[in-house]
């Protein structure tokens, strides 16, 4: 139970974060909004369930004779770093496909055994401090020279991953050293307990954790049934089906549900509620199976130039995607122009930064172009995509103006000047088969 030097030296670097918090006050401000929004009865009420529930697996354990105090170190850990972050991001993750493998792979993998590793045999206190120093001046520098454009692919990102390497590789170098020099009964015995101990108490952590987050997707999807009706209107036929249609399944709920919430929620009898929620259900499948053959297309004419029948490109990746991140551009755009001072701003993508077009799947902002003439009145921006095939967007008057282009090569000019652009009121399918 006695803390060991590495552990020490994450103490004494705590605490003077914590003080550094404390002490400076803009993040005191922050740290209290912070907390101001984290005083949910909900969010409290299931912080402190999971606590609990841990605390009685692990009583569970220590009566059967598989947990002592020997074992408190690793679990206290485990518990303020993984299951924290377990829990946080909950309602999000158990409603993705494949979560529960990738948790397991996590867990007993080759990752959770090098963590392990690097974490179980400490240098000396002095030099734990000094190596955890470094890493934390050096991995915000990481974060930002991955995450900043204008540090990418520079000789500094370069240092910076190798210094982060080095000192990662300090640690492991060390704990080998130290593994195969006192190997014996009592290191394998650590060294097992070590492992197994965050393993185990993650999996004993997820049943707790998933029911934790399909009481919250039901939570959400009868909310948002409620505002969608009349106040004072009766939607527990609505909640019934619901629940009797999707049962355990936090997936189903955040996937069936939110295309079908108004429906169910105006149903006058549960008949009518499970028939609102299999239509609903049948539009997802079709949707999905869509989706599944438009992936199909891509990937078979990857690469391939030439039209089909219809007058569309054969190669359209990036197509969706890059129509997707400009419509988001020309929406901020016309934000912009409303709220600040009539202009089109020249700095919008400076603005946003990387995230939405990343958040496309695109690269980043470094591809787009985009043109604001002298007085603000007029924008226009464009992007090639990998399949060479360009897509613009702009406008030529003040909102709710818009106008879109698609072409072999960039637009020549603004829109409503040059030609290959049309509002977007005005196009059809046949007019602008790529938009």
């Amino acid at each position: 139970m006695e803390l060991n030097a590495r552990e020490w030296a994450t103490v004494v670097w705590a605490l003077l974060f914590a003080c550094g918090i404390v002490v400076y006050r803009p993040t005191r401000q922050s740290l209290g909004a912070l907390f101001r929004a984290l005083a949910s009865w909900k969010i409290i009420a299931s912080f402190v369930l999971m606590t609990l529930y841990i605390g009685a697996a692990i009583v569970w354990a220590y009566r059967l004779g598989v947990w002592d105090f020997n074992l408190f170190t690793p679990t206290l850990t485990w518990y303020l770093t993984s299951a924290v972050v377990l829990y946080l991001n909950s309602t999000r993750s158990m409603s993705e496909k494949g979560y529960f493998p990738r948790i397991a792979r996590e867990t007993i993998g080759i990752p959770a055994f090098i963590t392990f590793l690097m974490n179980a045999w400490p240098f000396h206190f002095i030099v734990e401090l000094l190596l955890q120093g470094l890493l934390i001046v050096l991995m915000p520098m990481q974060f930002l020279a991955h995450n900043r454009k204008e540090y990418r692919d520079t000789p500094a990102r370069t240092l910076l991953d190798a210094l982060v390497a080095v000192v990662g590789i300090v640690f492991m170098v060390r704990a080998v050293i130290w593994l195969v020099s006192n190997w014996g009964d009592e290191v394998l015995s650590q060294f097992l307990a070590g492992v197994a101990t965050p393993a185990v108490l993650t999996f004993i952590l997820l049943p707790f954790l998933y029911m934790f987050a399909l009481i919250a997707a039901y939570e959400r999807a009868f909310t948002t049934m409620s505002f969608r009706v009349q106040p004072g209107a009766s939607t527990w036929r609505g909640k019934v089906a619901l629940v009797l249609k999707n049962r355990l399944s936090v997936q189903r709920v955040d996937k069936r549900a939110r295309r079908v919430w108004r429906e169910i929620a105006l149903a006058s009898t549960l008949r009518e509620a499970f028939r609102a929620y299999e239509a609903g259900a049948r539009a997802d499948d079709e949707l999905e199976k869509r989706e599944r053959e438009a992936q199909e297309r891509l990937r078979r004419y990857a690469g391939v130039d030439g039209f089909d029948d219809e007058g569309r490109r054969l190669d359209q990746r990036q197509f969706q995607a890059t129509r997707r991140a400009l419509e988001f551009l020309a929406a901020c755009q016309m934000g912009h122009y409303r709220n600040r001072g009539g202009r089109y701003p020249s700095d919008i993508l400076e603005i946003l930064g990387d995230e939405p077009f990343k958040g496309q799947g695109l690269p980043g902002t470094a591809d787009v172009v985009l043109k604001v003439d002298r007085r603000g009145q007029r924008w226009w921006a464009w992007r090639r995509t990998v399949s060479g095939w360009y897509f613009g967007i702009g406008a030529a008057a003040p909102p709710p103006d818009q106008w879109v282009y698609d072409g072999a090569s960039p637009p020549a000019g603004p829109p409503g000047e040059f030609s290959g652009w049309r509002r977007t009121h005005e196009y059809s399918d046949e007019a602008a088969v790529h938009w």
